[in-house]
């Protein structure tokens, strides 16, 4: 059972229906990362189910699949979102800010006129060693050059296609291979992804050419 510290919060990120002594952490933390979270990912399942068209007796077992591959993708989405802002230049001022904000707090903690019951409070709550380190860790990520980063959705559209490939493997196996413009592949990596208009044949081509390339030597 999740209990934090404000229920209505809590009931804002659960489903009617939903059992919420299944649904762990991290899952919450991703929910409150996507507004609307529900109705983007009921229209992707429907929509993913609309176009593999499974057996009428696999139907349930598919929705079943495609939820959790439609979980992880928005997850990762998420995850991509927040990891990606340390690299950029407001993301390094924001992380230099929070390092020389910490600092102040360090030089404060010492002023020999502080109560010593605050700083006794403090030193309890945020241990000495783990502050430092924090703080040793935002100068870090403020200064150090930036690595090259995945074009704007580069990483989810990959993402996307290889989900969209595993399905139709287990549910259609027919058009797992089909990279055609138009194809239950190319729609199906589309609609994952979010943009069911979005053209992804050249990436499910270079999916399809991965699985077939001779390992490196």
């Amino acid at each position: 059972m999740i209990s934090p510290d404000d229920p209505d919060d809590l009931a804002k990120l659960i489903a009617p229906g939903e059992d919420d002594t299944k649904i762990s952490a991290n899952e919450l933390v991703m929910r409150k990362m996507l507004p609307d979270w529900r109705i983007k990912r009921a229209k992707l399942i429907d929509s993913a189910v609309g176009i593999i068209k499974p057996v009428d007796v696999a139907r349930n077992v598919c929705r079943e699949d495609v939820a959790r591959v439609t979980l992880g993708l928005m997850g990762e989405k998420a995850l991509l979102s927040g990891t990606n802002q340390i690299h950029t230049k407001d993301g390094k001022l924001a992380a230099a800010s929070l390092a020389s904000a910490l600092r102040r707090v360090e030089a404060a903690l010492k002023d020999p006129d502080l109560d010593a019951g605050l700083r006794g409070i403090f030193a309890w709550r945020f241990p000495a060693d783990k502050v430092q380190n924090f703080t040793e860790t935002c100068e870090h990520y403020s200064t150090r050059p930036s690595p090259k980063l995945p074009r704007k959705g580069a990483e989810g559209k990959r993402a996307a296609v290889s989900a969209a490939h595993s399905l139709l493997l287990k549910y259609a196996s027919g058009e797992a291979g089909n990279p055609a413009k138009g194809s239950k592949f190319c729609k199906l990596a589309a609609a994952l992804y979010g943009a069911p208009a979005a053209d992804l044949q050249n990436q499910c081509k270079a999916f399809l050419r991965g699985l077939t390339a001779p390992p490196p030597p």
